[in-house]
């Protein structure tokens, strides 16, 4: 790197990181609240696996997203800690060094923040196709189990996020004073955050035909004569699918504000970008929009959580069976 380029990204992280204390704020309350989503998404796993109303499929699920979730959190807490140190610690003449982020550098401080923010964004359609079939086999779904389908759909759900873990750095030999996903490829964390959006979407609106159909069983079963189980089976996918419609539709929204604010601020910058003051001034405009949408999405992972709590509360199969 000469000497007109070093000088360059230096001034641009003495501008962002230091000239404002925004993104110092920003960092300190990202780590805040991502110590608070630690707890929570432990204390999740625990509540989840004691809600026994929860079919067992759906129960694993939702443990996977939580652990998910866990380790989507304690990358933001590397990344965060990272950068605190850097700022408040470090030398003044190792600040520029250590905030100066390469393409390599930046997705190996953000690939464990990355693969689990994917397996918790992708869980929804996989909830989704559980609810899908235990609503199509309503009848015997409860007796057999098919836990087999929930061992099978988790084991899928993790496996989304071996990808995220491999991948490579895009080859770019350019240096910026911020480290962000899709900072380096304009176009594909675009297409990718389209993608994930219309995810949500499916996955929403499968859920609330899910919902609908089972409200309409229920009503029907109700009126006829039909077994214990069967009508318990139709509660549990009513009550189940109600749960999800709103955490999906949170993350939905999430989604396409991520979506909206890649469309808008992002710079579109691409591997073969050639560094000028111009392209660094749009990498110091959008970073502190961006490490805030990293803060918020944090501290609104386990915003449902009490939900599936309540979930608990309900009376599971056996204890409907012992009162008859």
């Amino acid at each position: 790197m000469n000497v007109d380029l070093a000088s360059m990204i230096c001034d641009a992280v003495e501008k962002l990181y230091f000239q404002s204390s925004l993104m110092k704020i920003i960092f300190i309350s990202e780590f805040v609240t991502v110590i608070i989503s630690f707890g929570l998404a432990n204390l999740m796993i625990f509540a989840i696996w004691e809600a026994r109303a929860l079919h067992f499929n759906v129960r694993i699920l939702l443990i996977c997203v939580c652990v998910a979730t866990i380790i989507s959190v304690i990358g933001v807490l590397v990344s965060s800690v990272y950068f605190i140190h850097a700022l408040f610690i470090s030398e003044v003449g190792q600040r520029c060094i250590k905030l100066s982020f390469s393409a390599a550098n930046c997705t190996a401080l953000r690939r464990i923040h990355s693969a689990g923010g994917v397996v918790v964004i992708a869980s929804t359609i996989f909830l989704a196709f559980e609810r899908l079939i235990a609503t199509c086999r309503f009848e015997n779904y409860e007796n057999r189990g098919h836990k087999l389908i929930g061992l099978l759909l988790t084991f899928l759900l993790c496996a989304i996020a071996v990808p995220v873990c491999l991948r490579t750095a895009p080859l770019s030999d350019t240096i910026y004073p911020y480290c962000a996903f899709g900072l380096n490829d304009y176009r594909a964390t675009c297409d990718i955050s389209y993608a994930l959006f219309g995810i949500q979407v499916v996955a929403l609106l499968i859920f609330a035909s899910l919902w609908y159909q089972n409200v309409k069983k229920m009503k029907s079963a109700n009126e006829q004569p039909h077994t214990l189980t069967m009508r318990f089976q139709l509660r549990e996918n009513v009550d189940t699918t109600r749960l999800m419609l709103p955490i999906v539709a949170i993350n939905s929204l999430f989604m396409l504000a991520c979506s909206i604010i890649y469309a808008i601020f992002l710079p579109p910058l691409t591997p073969t970008t050639v560094l000028t003051t111009d392209v660094l001034r749009s990498v110091v405009d959008y970073a502190p929009i961006s490490e805030a949408m990293v803060a918020i999405i944090s501290s609104n992972s386990d915003s449902n959580g009490h939900e599936v709590v309540q979930k608990s509360n309900y009376p599971t199969h056996e204890e409907i069976r012992q009162k008859h």
